[in-house]
Formats: C-alpha cells, structure tokens, sequence
C-alpha cells in the first residue's frame, strides 16, 4: 500500500534526529510528524488490504513471517513514545517565548514554560531527554533575548534608558537562572528515586549576556567622562585663529569618530558568544581614542607648561582633568607636572 509505504519511509527517515541541531519548535514538529506517521501505518496495519496478505501469510504456514513484520515496526510501542512526547512538548507553550516582543514578557513566556515543564514529574518523559530539552529552551531563550536587544542601540540610547534595560537584562537572568537550578533539582530528585541510574546535568546559562551589558556600560561611561574632559577645555580655548574650529571642538569630533566603529556595528553581533566580530571593533575604538587622548594631554601640558610655577594652578588644571589622571599611560605623560605639584605639596 503506498500510503504504508509512505508512513514507513517517514518513520525510518526520522531515526536519525539529533535534538540539539534545531530548536523546541524542530523538536515540536519532529515529534508531531513521527506521531502522524506512526498512526498512519497504524490505520494502513487494521486496513483489509494488509490484513489480507497477513492471513494469507498464515494459511502458507509463514505466520512467522506476519509476527516479524509487525515486531519489527513496533507501532504500538513507537506509537506510546510519541504520544509521551508530543503531550509533554505542546504543553510547554513555547511559542509564546518566540512571540515575546519585550523582555517584560519573555519573562512572563519562560516562566510558563518552566511551570509546565516541572509537570514532568506526572508525564512519563524521559529523564535523558529532559536535559537535552532543557538545553534547547535555553538555546531559544537565549536567542530570543538577544533578537529583542538587538531593537536597542546600546552606544546610543540615553543613560536613563539604558539602565532600566541593564536592570530589566540582570532581573530576566536571574530569573532564568533560578528557574534552570529548580528543574535541575527536580531531574535529579527524580534521578534518585531510579537506582544505577547517573546523568550529569549541567546547562550553561546565557549570563554572557549580562557580561556583555556591563562592559558596554563601562565604555558608555569611559566615552561620557573622556567627552567632559574635552569640554573642560572651552573656558581656556573660547576661539580659534583663521576660522578654525576650537580646539576642543575637533577633539570632541575626533572622540565621536573613534566612539561609531561601536555605535553603528550591526546590534545582533554585539552578543555573539565567540565575540570576534565586537572585540575587532573595540580594538578600533581603543586605538582611535588613545590617539585622540594623546592629542587632548599635548593641549592639556601647554596648559600646564603656562602655570608650571603655580601649585595652586596647577591644582585646578589635574582636578579638572581628574578622570584623564586614572589612566596609567597618562599620568606617566603628565609625570613632570604631577611631580611638580607633589613637590609644592610637601613642601607645604
């Protein structure tokens, strides 16, 4: 019967299925269509074509050829396996984590879908499969966290924006991370009661992510001081000779060039986890911004070459320019002046 035929060759196709090549979804309708399959060569097994051949099987005395062939299938069984899993799966209501437009609601999406996955404790699935699960809803929370930060433009978003998503990312994350610990928990509760029976259980959570939001709040923060610095320089650089802009206005420029290499890159690479293609264009921002450091300490030693015999000018000038001190390879450049000042200090 073609249709038998068929439902087999579906069948046999979908041994071979690795779970963690795909997503749940994959998973979802990996499952559906074996169980869709498997209740077509059901139907086709009870049908009076098949059943026909069966007992004609057993009139030329090769019934054993009849029991073989449907041993060999084990529909029945197959059948209950799928069901088990198609169940389980639906149930978790994955699909609403791929719908979640705002971290607001993936959360609310994925503690759902923990919620129903602790029901495993009254579904016969498989302890072995409930682990690659869990990596898989991991997978595609991770993903979908990354696909809505990728709406955001993190170099460019104001301060105050910034921190409510940095604090939204840190409360979804531990959120996840408690919620992973608890199924944990569970499967190896679960483990226990099954003797002779060891998995290691180990899911790596995305907290890269958070890692990644706090060094990108580190450079924020870096370039705003860097900027003020520059600006710091208005009152002693009102005008320019031959209509050229102030001097702290091409270093201000200067700063915004260096700072694009981060604020215009593609926002989904910002969170690869290799990070190759974000730590090129760091190390592009750097190498630019420290060219523009050592052009803005040039103007910022002409200051203090004026006032080299006035601690108190002195003073003013290092405060001002107090963030720039934090830097080691600056500090040496001013070395001359800060020792001067020190100097003055002790003297006093």
């Amino acid at each position: 019967d073609l249709r038998m035929s068929r439902g087999l060759g579906d069948v046999y196709k979908r041994q071979d299925h690795n779970p963690l090549d795909g997503t749940v979804r994959d998973e979802i309708t990996f499952w559906n269509a074996k169980e869709s399959a498997l209740n077509t060569i059901k139907t086709q097994l009870a049908s009076p074509n098949v059943s026909l051949i069966l007992d004609l099987l057993k009139i030329s005395k090769r019934s054993h050829t009849a029991v073989a062939l449907i041993s060999s299938l084990s529909v029945k069984d197959s059948l209950k396996v799928a069901t088990v899993n198609n169940n389980f799966l639906k149930n978790l209501t994955i699909n609403n984590v791929y719908s979640a437009e705002t971290i607001s609601n993936l959360q609310l999406a994925i503690g759902d879908v923990f919620e129903n996955f602790k029901k495993i404790k009254i579904i016969r699935y498989p302890i072995e499969k409930a682990v690659v699960l869990l990596r898989l809803i991991t997978k595609d929370f991770e993903s979908r966290l990354i696909d809505i930060l990728s709406k955001y433009n993190l170099f460019q978003v104001d301060a105050n924006e910034f921190e409510s998503i940095l604090q939204q990312i840190e409360t979804q994350l531990d959120f996840f991370d408690n919620n992973v610990r608890a199924v944990i928990n569970l499967l190896r509760g679960m483990l226990r009661k099954q003797e002779n029976i060891f998995i290691p259980i180990k899911i790596e959570t995305p907290n890269f992510i958070k890692e990644s939001m706090h060094e990108i709040k580190a450079i924020r923060n870096d370039h705003e001081s860097f900027n003020i610095s520059i600006m710091s320089l208005v009152d002693e650089f009102e005008s320019a000779p031959d209509g050229q802009l102030p001097i702290c206005q091409q270093l201000y420029n200067e700063s915004q060039v260096a700072y694009s290499s981060l604020s215009t890159l593609p926002l989904n690479k910002i969170f690869e986890k290799e990070g190759t293609y974000f730590n090129s264009h760091k190390t592009t921002y750097y190498q630019q911004i420290s060219f523009v450091e050592r052009k803005l300490v040039n103007v910022i030693k002409s200051l203090l070459a004026v006032v080299s015999n006035e601690p108190s000018a002195l003073f003013v000038i290092f405060r001002k320019f107090n963030f720039l001190l934090s830097k080691p390879q600056i500090r040496l450049m001013l070395q001359q002046y800060y020792t001067i000042l020190l100097n003055s200090t002790e003297k006093e």
